[in-house]
Formats: structure tokens, C-alpha cells, sequence
């Protein structure tokens, strides 16, 4: 026995034997020194020296764990408080309850205690008892139910409420059948209630009367007619004894014992109850990954709902919920894939797939991707003509293969991970239909074990690519020398043609003004608006369009980039170039309309008309993407319009 564990025990004897759970701290040591002066062991040699500071150190290691609380006077323990008294004599009174059924439940009258209220948990057992079960509580928590009626409370430890309280009803239900002629009156009272099981209650009583404990499991996994079996015995017992004006201190715990046992019932119902509902929630699970998008993030799983009602917290726990994810994800004997079918993506996004929606999937990925590639490559490859600028993937096949599997891996991360040889030939031998069976053998060398060329996958022949790039560039810019020497010229032909239309118009001679009278001339109110007011009133319309195209709270240079996406497919400087070039054409067509800004109104659909017949400029032909470059060009007129007007 420890240095611990022998304080505790003194202090239990201590309090025992004096029938009060404040020690006095001199008190304590005068009585420890008795049973050093009888130690005959040597257990207490520890204590022989300095034996007030080493009781000290232990106290308060054990005030630490909650077995006591200590009152200092100065640096010394003054008063002791052992809280532990009322939970030895609370255990004692149940011990002995259990060896003789007929013993009433534990009190504090009955017991003679005085608990400090701070020290108890108060529970109405008529209205707060389901929600207290509900709850969590401490082994070593006291807590005191309150009865409806005049029945005396009962005290008991949370422990106690977690393992046995359950067995000590239904121990006080057999003492209430056996007592008296009890039971062939509740049998007379129930079976008109339930006709149907009079073999049912017939067998139930018997059984309670002889050996309840057969009953908890039962009791704790209700069905409907176990459920109505025990609700209408709990009632009888509380009728039979709340009518009572005197009452032995035995009916008074089967009274108790019967309030207790009852909610317990609509307790474990419920519980019952949740449990189907978790179970038919997560049955529907398997259904739901079979739905669009057939590709799920762990985020959208939390967020599955059935109608408004978020799945997640409503009919299962986060735990339970992966509790059955892992089972979907687990190998099963026969199967040649686990149901549910987890990727890691480099860029370190998780995706949830269902084995039967992997091959849709895949074919979905790989069209699209194809399209995609083909789309990027040929805009590259065009612009890059266009602008004389070498790009070694054009060249030859190689470097094509390590550009294309560099960019292939960034931009499309699922697709990847689905690209794997083992993944594709499973799929392969689970006789897929005709469609999805030529895609997966168009990905397969089946004579090496491995994946054919990326390039072959995705349908992208580099000499094809190259050859239908340079059919949209004119043919003078793909010869190496001539080319750059013919666009220099036709770029100084622009410049002059422009310099021209843009110098100043020659002043006309000023012509003779006839004299009016003041009377002669239009009224103020008829006179047109200066260009200051004109400039104004389109300045503010310009902030209001803008305004309601972009809508409120949105970043317009965010919308912007997000559009400029969905049409400018290059990369790096190339792409950047690109959209330097879209916005000037946009804003040298803004500015040659300043003037029919400023003179007429105006309105949204009159942008959509321009960006319309600019989108029709020869400069916007090899921009694949129509639609939403044309929704660029007119945010980005709206963008810039404020300012080319104030300009």
C-alpha cells in the first residue's frame, strides 16, 4: 500500500468512526500517531519523521484528485473536507440493497447525512430525468432525485446511475410482484390493456418475479410490445401507490423504482428509434455517391442532406458516420474493389468514389480532358506562331510528351491518380459496356503490364496539332525569315495610317454671325446641356450599369480573372500577353465611342450589342471560348468606362 493510499484509508477510518466528513487537521495527526506508536509492520515508517509536512505533501496530492478539499491557516492545513465520506456511506447503503431487496433506496434522511448542497446534483425525476441520462456525469458525482407527490428523495452516485441503477429497479419491481397479492392484481388491470399477449405478460411475469436481470437487455433495446408491456406495469405500480396515504418505506422504493424504470423505458425507445434512423441514413449512403457530381470531397459528405435537414448531427454523429465510411472502404472477400473508393490528389484535396460510378467517371475525365488539351495546345501554338516565338515542344515528339505529362499532372490531379494501370484493368475485367471497354484499351499496353504514352491516351498527335495551328496563322508568318520582315512592314503601314486619321482637322475659316436680339433666341429651358453636364450624367449612368453587372459586394477585377479563364487558355507570359492585348482592343474601341457615350443615352443592352460587333474583329478569331470572352469584353468596357469618359 502506498503513501497515498494509506492517508486515504486513515482518513476514511477517521470520518467513519466519528460520523462526520470535516477533520481537523491536529486531530488527523494525533490520530495517525496512535497507529505509529501500534505499527509493528513497518508501513507507517515514513511517517515516523516530520510527520506533519509528508501527511501534508500527500493531502494535497489527494485534494489534486478530488478526494478532498483543504482550509489552510497560513501555510499550514487547518480543516480537512473528505469528500469521499458520503460517497463510501452512499455505496454501503446500495451494497446493501443489493444483498436484500427489500432494503429501501439510500437518503439522506434515512442515512442521517447533510450534504452540502454544493456537493449534490439535483434531478426531477418526473421532468429532467431523460435529459440527465442524456447528459455526461462523473463516477464520483452524488446526485438526489426528487419524486413527484410526497415520496422521499434518494441519493445515489453517478456510477452507481451508470451500472447498476437500471438492475435496482427492476430488483424493487420483482419485490412489489412478490409482495402480497400484488401480481394477480396488475395481471387483472393489464390484460384487458394488451389482449393480444396474455401469453406475452403471463411468461414477463413470471420471469420478473424470479430472475429480473434476464430482462436488461430487453428493457434496453424496447420493441413496440415490450415497450407497452412495461409502460403499462411501471403505471400500475405508480397508480397502485401514489393513491396511498401511508405508505411502508418498502412501497415507497417500489414507487420510486417504478417513476425511475419508466423513463428509463421512454429513454431507451428513443434510443431505439435513433438508431433506425442512423442505420436507414447510412443504408442510403452507397445511393448517394452514385448521384452527380460521382465525385465527392470529405466536405461534401458532412454537408449531405435529406430535403432541408443537414444529415450530419440530425440522423447520425461524425463518428458513426465514419465508422461506415471505413467499412465502405474496406476490401471485402469476392469483391474486386472496395465499395467506396478513396484518391489523395498532389494537391492534397481527398475525393470519395463508388466503385459502379468509376468508369463513368473516368470517361467523363478523359473526353473533357482531351478537348481540353487539344484547345490549349492549338491557342498556344497559334499565338506563339503569330508572335514568331520558338517553343521546343513544337519541335519534336519528346520534349512535346515531357511538356504535355508536366502540364497534364498540374491541371488535371484526379485524372492522374485514375491513370494508374492496376486501377484500369480491374475496371477492364469487370466486362464493361462497349464504350468505356475501347476507352480502357486505349489506355492499356497489355502485353507490358503498363500505360500506353500519355499523348496516345489523350489523342493529341504533335505533328497533327502543329499542322492544324498553322492553318489558322497566315502562311507568310511560319517562314523563318520572311515572316518577321513583312509583319515589320505592316505594322509601320498601321502606325503611319493611324498617325494619319489621328492628326488634327485643318481650321475652317470662321463664318459671319448675324446679330439677334436677345428676344430672337431660344428660351433657357430649351437650351441643350453643356458638356460638363453631359459628361456627368454619363459618368453616373456608367457607375450604375457597372453596379448592376457585377453586382453588389462582388470584386470586379476577381469576376474578371474568373471569366479571363474560361476563354485565355495559354500559360505564363504567353497568357498574360494575351489578355494585355484583349484589353488595349477594348479600350481603343471604348474610347473611339466616347463621343456617342457622351451625346445619347444608353443602357446594358446597348454594351451587349457593342462587345457584340467587336467580338466580330479578325484579332478575336483563334480565341476559342466565344461566349464567355464576349461576357468579358462587356465587363470589361463597364470596368473602364468612367474612367475614358472623365479622360
Amino acid at each position: 500500500m502506498g503513501p497515498d493510499e494509506i492517508i486515504f484509508s486513515l482518513l476514511k477510518k477517521y470520518t467513519l468512526k466519528r460520523r462526520n466528513w470535516v477533520v481537523p487537521m491536529y486531530d488527523f495527526l494525533s490520530f495517525i500517531k496512535v497507529y505509529l506508536d501500534r505499527d509493528e509492520t513497518g508501513r507507517f515508517d515514513l511517517f515516523q519523521t516530520n510527520t506533519q509536512d509528508v501527511v501534508q505533501a500527500i493531502l494535497i496530492t489527494l485534494n489534486k484528485s478530488g478526494s478532498c478539499q483543504l482550509y489552510f491557516r497560513g501555510d499550514q492545513i487547518d480543516t480537512i473536507t473528505f469528500v469521499d465520506y458520503f460517497l463510501i456511506l452512499i455505496r454501503q447503503g446500495y451494497n446493501q440493497l443489493e444483498k436484500n431487496g427489500e432494503e429501501p433506496f439510500p437518503s439522506e434522511a434515512a442515512s442521517g447525512l447533510m450534504i452540502p448542497s454544493s456537493l449534490v446534483r439535483v434531478v426531477d425525476v418526473k421532468n429532467d430525468f431523460i435529459d440527465f441520462l442524456k447528459t455526461s456525469m462523473g463516477d464520483r458525482e452524488i446526485i438526489r432525485f426528487l419524486f413527484p407527490g410526497d415520496l422521499s428523495n434518494m441519493i445515489i452516485t453517478g456510477q452507481l446511475v451508470k451500472n447498476r441503477l437500471l438492475f435496482f429497479c427492476l430488483q424493487k419491481i420483482q419485490d412489489f410482484l412478490n409482495y402480497k397479492s400484488n401480481a394477480a392484481y396488475l395481471l387483472r388491470k393489464i390484460f384487458p390493456l394488451l389482449r393480444q399477449s396474455e401469453q406475452y405478460i403471463s411468461y414477463h411475469f413470471d420471469i420478473i418475479r424470479r430472475m429480473p436481470s434476464e430482462l436488461l437487455e430487453e428493457i434496453t433495446s424496447p420493441t413496440e410490445v415490450t415497450f407497452a408491456f412495461w409502460t403499462q406495469l411501471c403505471n400500475g405500480v405508480i397508480k397502485e401507490l401514489m393513491d396511498k396515504t401511508e405508505r411502508l418505506p418498502r412501497e415507497t422504493a417500489h414507487a420510486q423504482a417504478a417513476w425511475i424504470l419508466g423513463n428509463y423505458l421512454i429513454y431507451f425507445r428513443e434510443l431505439v428509434r435513433r438508431r433506425e434512423e442512423t442505420k436507414a441514413a447510412l443504408r442510403s449512403l452507397p445511393d448517394r455517391f452514385k448521384k452527380e457530381p460521382l465525385v465527392f470531397s470529405l466536405g461534401d459528405v458532412l454537408n449531405f442532406k435529406e430535403g432541408d435537414v443537414l444529415l450530419l448531427g440530425e440522423k447520425y454523429t461524425r463518428k458513426e458516420l465514419t465508422r461506415f465510411l471505413s467499412q465502405m472502404l474496406v476490401l471485402k472477400q469476392g469483391d474486386y474493389l472496395p465499395e467506396l473508393l478513396r484518391f489523395k490528389t498532389p494537391d492534397r484535396h481527398e475525393y470519395l468514389i463508388h466503385r459502379d460510378m468509376l468508369g463513368v467517371l473516368f470517361f467523363r475525365l478523359l473526353n473533357k480532358a482531351r478537348d481540353k488539351w487539344r484547345r490549349h495546345y492549338l491557342t498556344e501554338w497559334e499565338y506563339q506562331l503569330n508572335h514568331y516565338i520558338k517553343n521546343p515542344a513544337m519541335g519534336d515528339d519528346k520534349s512535346f510528351r515531357e511538356d504535355l505529362t508536366k502540364r497534364f499532372q498540374a491541371g488535371e490531379p484526379l485524372l492522374s491518380q485514375l491513370l494508374k494501370f492496376d486501377l484500369l484493368f480491374l475496371m477492364l475485367q469487370q466486362n464493361p459496356l462497349g464504350k468505356l471497354a475501347r476507352e480502357l484499351e486505349k489506355c492499356l499496353n497489355l502485353n507490358n503490364k503498363c500505360l500506353l504514352p500519355l499523348e496516345t491516351i489523350l489523342d493529341l498527335s504533335r505533328s497533327a496539332l502543329l499542322g492544324d495551328a498553322r492553318k489558322n496563322v497566315p502562311f507568310w508568318r511560319t517562314l523563318p525569315l520572311i515572316g518577321p520582315l513583312i509583319s515589320f512592314i505592316l505594322k509601320r503601314r498601321g502606325l503611319r495610317s493611324k498617325a494619319q486619321s489621328s492628326a488634327p482637322p485643318k481650321p475652317k475659316a470662321p463664318r459671319p454671325v448675324a446679330f439677334k436680339s436677345p428676344s430672337s433666341g431660344p428660351p433657357p429651358s430649351s437650351r441643350p446641356p453643356s458638356s460638363r453636364s453631359r459628361r456627368d450624367e454619363a459618368v453616373k449612368q456608367a457607375a450604375q450599369l457597372k453596379a448592376q453587372w457585377f453586382g453588389p459586394g462582388t470584386d470586379m477585377a476577381d469576376k474578371l480573372d474568373e471569366l479571363a479563364e474560361k476563354w485565355n487558355f495559354l500559360f505564363g507570359q504567353a497568357k498574360r500577353d494575351l489578355r494585355e492585348d484583349v484589353n488595349a482592343l477594348i479600350r481603343d474601341y471604348v474610347r473611339s465611342l466616347k463621343k456617342t457615350f457622351l451625346s445619347s443615352s444608353w443602357d446594358r443592352s446597348r454594351i451587349q450589342t457593342l462587345a457584340a460587333n467587336l467580338l466580330q474583329n479578325d484579332a478575336f478569331r483563334g480565341i476559342p471560348g466565344k461566349e464567355p470572352l464576349k461576357k468579358y469584353i462587356e465587363g470589361y468596357m463597364l470596368f473602364i468606362l468612367q474612367e475614358v469618359l472623365l479622360e
